[in-house]
């Protein structure tokens, strides 16, 4: 009976021998796998980091970009105000001369000093 005892000892052995070999072979795979999976969840949370960062960097410059463009606008509305302004000062000033100018030149007609001085357009003072 001892020879049986010491078979099947060789045999609980031997199993468990295979069942230790076979447990590690599969703690080894899942290292592998898990590390692979690290790695690459890694890999994308850097990628995505970068491109969110780059997403936020285009979205302020195109901010600032904007802000820019508007800012110049206003800048060439207010200058197109002034500009209307004097336009229309100058308009006045050219109206008011015209005025006078018309009547210098019905005065120094009655006066005798000129004869028939041409009035441009002839028009009656505002």
């Amino acid at each position: 009976m001892s020879a049986a005892i010491d078979v099947a000892s060789l045999g609980a052995a031997a199993i468990a021998a295979a069942g230790s070999w076979l447990a590690r072979r599969s703690a080894g795979k899942a290292t592998v796998d898990s590390t692979t999976i690290t790695s690459r969840l890694d890999m994308e949370k850097e990628a995505y980091e970068r491109a969110r960062a780059l997403d936020t960097e285009t979205i302020e410059r195109q901010e600032r970009e904007i802000k820019e463009l508007r800012e110049l606008r206003e800048q060439d509305r207010q200058r197109d105000r002034e500009k209307d302004a004097r336009l229309q000062r100058q308009e006045e000033e050219i109206r008011r001369l015209k005025a006078q100018i018309r009547a210098l030149a019905r005065r120094f007609r009655a006066e005798g000093v000129i004869d028939g001085a041409r009035i441009e357009d002839d028009e009656p003072d505002p």
